[in-house]
């Protein structure tokens, strides 16, 4: 406050604040960004959103060291098993029908791997027949089971490539006895192992199946119905010549000798 000399009294006159010097403020804020943003001061002054970024990215890329190693993990396995499946050996068991005796079907043991298989083992999950011959089906208590034979006491060793064959029997009589199932045969048995000595245990569990034979050439009702009757006929005469009391005469032909054979 201020006062004025008068011959009476003094006066008092106010004072009004001053007006705000705009300019003045932009000078001091422009010095405070280029104090801020000196090379010296940028890390003391470096913002928490670039922080939490350095973050994300370093737990970013930990997790993907994680997956490359679970990748190649991963595909070290898979190369692995493919090595196996190619020089493992496989064995299996499956029927076949023969097409030198068109009614006649055969189970066959094959290794179809790439190495020996060795003590070869099987197991079933029901017992199997043998000598299931017949276009009749055969009953119950005639049934015969299969005792002995690689499938009961095993087989050694086996090559690659390597089978045993076995006459099983005829579509009506092995499907009398079977039915519409399947057989489930598991064979167990040893391969050498890709890096050592010792042997490893392998595994397979195929299916013997009859039911669907039905309607192919192993069920051919006709031709067995020929060869029963060509059978029949034979049977026949055998026993007209048995009851006759003639004797039978079997004549040796002799081969032709080599010089007159040229003639």
């Amino acid at each position: 406050m201020h006062y004025k000399n008068s011959a009476h009294r003094k006066t008092r006159v106010p004072e009004y604040p001053r007006i705000l010097d705009f300019s003045r403020l932009q000078e001091t804020g422009s010095q405070f960004l280029e104090q801020t943003l000196k090379p010296e001061n940028k890390q003391q002054n470096l913002p928490l959103k670039i922080k939490m970024e350095t973050h994300w990215t370093t737990l970013a890329m930990f997790w993907a060291t994680v997956a490359v190693g679970l990748v190649t993990v991963y595909a070290t396995a898979i190369n692995y098993l493919l090595y196996r499946s190619q020089t493992d050996p496989e064995v299996i068991v499956y029927t076949k029908h023969d097409p030198n005796r068109s009614t006649i079907i055969s189970l066959v043991i094959e290794n179809i791997g790439k190495s020996v298989a060795y003590d070869i083992k099987f197991s079933f999950n029901q017992k199997i027949p043998k000598e299931a011959f017949g276009w009749e089906p055969i009953p119950k208590e005639k049934v015969k089971w299969m005792e002995t034979g690689p499938l009961i006491r095993g087989i050694p060793s086996l090559p690659p490539g390597g089978k045993r064959e076995l006459d099983w029997g005829q579509y009506v009589g092995l499907k009398s006895v079977i039915g519409e199932d399947s057989v489930v045969v598991t064979a167990q048995f040893k391969a050498k192992k890709p890096f050592g000595v010792d042997r490893t245990s392998c595994e397979s569990k195929p299916l013997l199946d009859i039911a669907s034979y039905d309607g192919t050439v192993a069920n051919d009702v006709n031709e067995a119905k020929k060869i029963r009757e060509e059978l029949q006929k034979i049977e026949h005469t055998l026993k007209q010549i048995g009851s006759a009391n003639h004797p039978i005469i079997i004549r040796q032909i002799e081969p032709f000798p080599e010089n007159e054979a040229d003639h």
